[in-house]
Order: structure tokens, then sequence, then C-alpha cells
């Protein structure tokens, strides 16, 4: 692969290899704008000094050093562009029965709107130009389109993200009242590939779990927030009881805040029921457990609330996607 016109073919190929018998396709892009919450975690996760590219054509000469072009914001925008530009080109071209959906790309100084193509003939869609950053969230109101508009009994995302995983789930119930049957998610890569049956994992967990998973999930830890715990330990910290009023509108925020703190008390405790604060688990800690050091204890109650009001914003934008969302982080 010498060019990014054949990056843009052979992406192209393997969506009509996966996607063979699909009757309906939503390509779902990132946006990127600056002040994100996210910026702290993109830059973690820098490893080299990006090369910013002053443009991205087809006939763009392919970096061999790959890992020069991500770190950059800008690099990811125009490549989506170029992306969603072949797209539409080559289906406005080759006129198909089959549905295509394209979403809108945000940055600091342009937007492209969310647009379809069947039959060669384009059409807009301001439903689902959504303001929210990540691809993650916007999957759902795009299957959401998809199962009213365009009656979809089953459908399979593409991803191997946590985030996606745990929305998904939350919103499986939603998306089966309104007519679907079966909801999947293709993850890993050759060998490694998997499709987990998410309809099968909501009806045996109940939709009790499942509305708490993106509760859990920020508060263990996800892409804008830090690890605490594990997930295993969330899943077994009776999430329900304590977070199943957190990040929804209209709910008691400092509520919300100690309930959560008793929550990753449970986190880390084992199950331990007598300690329901985070500065009395350290006091314990300190005092009852052998060869503990100041770095070994967990955060004071005051350290944690930050870790906590962060989480609660990361589910507020999950669970109100479909609506309003804003909130003052």
């Amino acid at each position: 692969m010498s060019t990014f016109g054949e990056l843009c073919s052979q992406f192209l190929s393997m969506i009509f290899r996966v996607c063979k018998n699909a009757s309906r396709i939503d390509f779902i892009f990132d946006s990127y704008i600056e002040g994100s919450v996210k910026d702290s975690e993109r830059l973690r996760r820098i490893k080299k000094t990006p090369v910013l590219y002053s443009n991205i054509a087809l006939e763009s000469k392919f970096p061999k050093d790959i890992d020069s072009l991500w770190p950059s914001a800008a690099n990811k925008v125009k490549l989506e562009q170029l992306i969603k530009g072949y797209l539409m080109h080559h289906f406005t071209a080759h006129p198909d029965d089959l549905l295509i959906v394209v979403s809108r790309i945000v940055d600091d100084e342009t937007s492209t709107p969310t647009q379809s193509i069947k039959n060669g003939e384009v059409f807009q869609h301001p439903d689902l130009d959504t303001d929210h950053e990540e691809a993650d969230i916007r999957i759902i109101p795009h299957a959401v389109n998809a199962v009213r508009q365009s009656c979809m009994a089953r459908i399979v995302i593409l991803s191997s993200d946590t985030d996606v995983f745990v929305v998904a789930m939350y919103f499986y119930h939603l998306l089966a009242a309104h007519g679907l049957a079966e909801l999947w998610l293709r993850g890993g890569v050759g060998d490694n590939t998997r499709f987990i049956p998410l309809h099968v994992i909501a009806g045996k967990v109940g939709k009790p779990v499942c509305e708490v998973l993106p509760a859990t999930h920020a508060l263990t830890g996800c892409d804008i927030t830090s690890k605490f715990g594990t997930k295993a330990a969330g899943i077994k910290a009776q999430p329900v009881l304590y977070l199943k009023d957190f990040g929804r509108a209209h709910t008691d925020v400092k509520d919300c805040v100690q309930n959560a703190e008793k929550f990753l008390v449970q986190v880390l405790n084992r199950g331990n029921h007598g300690i329901e604060t985070m500065d009395r688990l350290r006091f314990s800690w300190y005092h009852h457990r052998k060869s503990m050091t100041i770095t070994d204890l967990p955060p004071t109650s005051y350290g944690t609330e930050g870790h906590i009001q962060r989480a609660f914003y990361a589910t507020y934008i999950q669970l109100n996607c479909l609506g309003d969302f804003s909130l003052n982080p």
C-alpha cells in the first residue's frame, strides 16, 4: 500500500467482504474538538511526535511510519474527510440498492453533515447530526434510526471497544422495544474475530444490570477516567444497589456522589460492607494491613470525588445521547 487512495480501496473491499449480506451500512466517524474532555487521554497515548499533513488526498503517499500520523487530530480529520468523500463518490457513481449512511464529521474549523446514498441518490439526515465527539456514542442514534426508519431486525456493530459494548448493552432494551431482534458486536481480527450476541447477554443479566453498566464502566475506568479497581470487582460490588440513578438527568448529584463512593469502597474492599467512605478505608488499611505504605493506600474521599464527578459526566453523555446531553463538565 503506497497511497491513501489504495488505503481507501482496501478499506471498501474489506467492508464489502464483511458486510456482504447487509441491506444498510452506517459509517460513523469521531469528531475532534479543541478543549475536549478526552484531551488528557489523547496526550497520554502519544508515543511519537506527530507529522502534520497539510493535505491528504487519494494520490498522497502513505507514510512508512504510520505511528507519526495518528497523534495529530488534524490528520485524523483529514483522513476521515478523505474516506467519506471516497465513499460518497463510489456509491454515487455505482448506484446500488444498498443503503449507505455516512456520519457527520466535526472539527474546530469544518463540519460535514450526515448523508445517505441509495440507488445513486443522496439524502440529508439532520436528525443524525449530533454533537457527540465519540463514534462510540454516535452509534446509538444511528442504530435507533436503522430500527425505526429501515425496520432492521438484526444489527451488527463492528468494534472491539469496551465503551461500545457498554453503551450498546444499555440501549439494547430500547432497540428491542422498537423491533430489533438481534444485536451483535463483531470484534477482533483474523482468527481472533468473535461475534458477541448482546441480545443474549442482555437477556441473561437482566435490564437492571444493563442500566448500570455505563456507570460501572466509567467509575472503574474508561477513556476519560482513571482505572479504579477492576471491571469484575465492579460487577460484584452491587452496582444496581448503588448506581441506579448515577449519570441520569434531573437526579440529586450529591446523593449520586455519596452512593458512588460507597460503591467504589466495595470495589476495592472485596465486599466488606462495614466501611462506606474512602477516608475510613484508608484508615482501616493503614492500621490493619501488613506492610502498607502510603503509595499502597486508596485515594482520599476528597480525591475520589473528582473522579466520581468526571465519571458522572461520562455516564451522563452516554445515557442522554438520544436527546439533550448538554452538561457543563
